[in-house]
């Protein structure tokens, strides 16, 4: 009998949730299960989504990157009307699938604005007459909250689901760094990191020597260090900067002013870039780091920090300290600073190969099938 998954994502700001859940999907998918991935966000193009049922949920995105408000397609922020539709729509979709497995992308220990629809969810799943397992897929490292937020994630997790899936290696990133685990009466895996870098080569060539910065967009996490990274373009004669950002209106403005530097709509051979380049600039997102050690490529790493955000910087100090990345503070963030940390990584020895786990979407396959063999 052909077993059944569902998992739902959203993604409020940059793509890598998404991202995660496509690849996940797949993994399922490989083992033999029908898969169904609902996507709450905005669309985005050229995602493998081979063996996959994809839904689009009416997307909703955060308007900035404190998270203060959202809004759908339209920039429209949404009210409950909206909610409600939402609502309906992702029910239908679980009532469509029937699915002996359901995964939550981060919720319950991120996505609270979403409650709205995941907590309903969350029983209609306990109420269904085939009750599939739950499980939460999330990342290595988690946003720290205060205490009383911290608790309530904890209780949901204890009260809906059966396990935590944590896409990281114990070894490398443990999530007690970022999550008091003790709270937990369900199991938490380390299942190693979901990665993928299949189709990622490029022109053996392109990137030979440059400075490649990948800053994940044009928006409020990519803004103030694009600006760096154009002036400190402009006063390098001797490097190539090559900038990648998404593409529309503010790639365009972008492009007008700069300079000496390349700016380029983001790419998909990226780790190929990453490969060849002298040094890259960037965030600390998840996939932009497993990028950057499977590459093993010299790296200042500049975490996003702004409204009290941990996660980037935890990830980043740790490369850091490993030796794999210079760190450069956000506060700290100037051409000049820029220009220093970029001529500091490339006097130092590239990276030795990672020994960190990336085989995370065979081993959710692995648990995957367990769990329900275990259910019978």
């Amino acid at each position: 009998m052909n077993r059944s998954a569902l998992l739902v994502v959203q993604h409020l700001l940059g793509s890598g949730h998404l991202r995660r859940a496509v690849l996940l999907g797949r993994a399922l998918a490989d083992a033999g299960m029908q898969v169904t991935v609902a996507s709450g966000g905005m669309p985005l193009a050229g995602l493998n989504m081979e063996g996959i049922n994809f839904v689009q949920l009416p997307p909703v995105r955060a308007v900035d990157a404190a998270f203060s408000a959202l809004v759908d397609a339209d920039g429209n922020v949404v009210d409950a009307a909206w909610r409600a539709g939402r609502l309906s729509a992702l029910l239908t979709c679980f009532d469509s699938a029937r699915p002996d497995l359901l995964v939550l992308e981060t919720f319950p220990f991120g996505r609270r604005k979403m409650r709205f629809e995941l907590l309903p969810l969350l029983a209609r799943a306990g109420q269904a007459k085939k009750k599939p397992r739950i499980v939460c897929s999330v990342r290595d490292v988690l946003q720290q909250r205060k205490p009383s937020r911290t608790a309530e994630s904890a209780e949901w997790a204890n009260r809906y689901f059966d396990a935590v899936w944590v896409h990281g290696d114990e070894k490398f990133i443990p999530l007690r760094d970022s999550f008091p685990v003790d709270q937990l009466r369900i199991a938490a895996t380390h299942t190693g990191y979901l990665y993928d870098d299949r189709g990622a080569a490029g022109g053996e060539g392109e990137g030979e020597g440059e400075v490649i910065v990948s800053a994940g967009g044009t928006g409020a996490a990519g803004r103030a260090l694009n600006a760096a990274a154009l002036a400190a373009a402009e006063a390098d004669h001797e490097k190539t900067w090559r900038i990648l950002m998404g593409g529309g209106a503010a790639h365009q403005k972008w492009r007008q002013h700069a300079g000496r530097a390349r700016v380029e709509n983001n790419r998909a051979d990226f780790p190929q870039l990453l490969r060849n380049c002298a040094v890259s600039v960037s965030r600390a997102g998840c996939n932009t780091v497993l990028d950057l050690l499977s590459a093993r490529a010299r790296a200042v790493l500049v975490p996003f920090e702004e409204h009290g955000e941990t996660e980037q910087l935890q990830r980043a100090t740790r490369l850091g300290k490993t030796g794999r990345a210079v760190l450069l503070r956000e506060h700290a963030l100037t051409p000049a600073a820029l220009t220093q940390a970029v001529s500091k990584a490339a006097r130092a020895p590239r990276p030795a190969k990672t020994t960190v786990n990336m085989n995370g979407a065979a081993t959710c396959a692995a648990l995957a099938g367990e769990m329900l063999r275990r259910r019978g």
